[in-house]
């Protein structure tokens, strides 16, 4: 029986079967994937160079942040909860911090990205500054531990 959620269920690419979404067989870039880098080596070059720059700067100021999923995408989650997303789309790449109060401490600064309640999008042409991610999850463990 399948869940009740959106994503039930996937075509397996065999014949018009389905699977579970994020079974075995799921193709990789899909959000679905089981860790970070699974998802990250089925990007594009680009895409994959700029998650790969945030995820990079995550440790440093969320030392205790895991590879993991949320909401259907791969993340970094902290203390069992999520902390950063991560979602590629054919324009842009986006970060997701999981909370408005992150996105709205560096609004000002990231001029040339859009940013909306709980997101940050960016090209991996223009991608989002060290100082700006590492920000973004700075703030995320204290809203997590509040």
């Amino acid at each position: 029986m399948p869940s009740a959620t959106w994503e039930a269920s996937v075509p397996d690419g065999r014949g018009g079967a389905t699977r579970p979404a994020g079974s075995a067989g799921s193709r990789k870039g899909r959000a679905g994937t089981t860790g970070v880098e699974e998802y990250f080596d089925g990007l594009d070059a680009a895409s994959r160079d700029a998650f790969r720059r945030i995820r990079a700067v995550a440790p440093r100021v969320a030392p205790d942040a895991e590879d993991g999923r949320s909401y259907g995408m791969a993340a970094l989650r902290h203390g069992g909860r999520p902390l950063l997303g991560f979602r590629a789309g054919k324009e842009h790449v986006s970060v997701f911090p999981f909370g408005p109060e992150a996105v709205d401490a560096v609004r000002e600064r990231p001029a040339g990205f859009e940013l909306s309640k709980g997101t940050v999008r960016f090209t991996a042409d223009h991608p989002l500054p060290d100082g700006v991610a590492a920000d973004l999850v700075r703030r995320r463990p204290a809203e997590i531990e509040d």
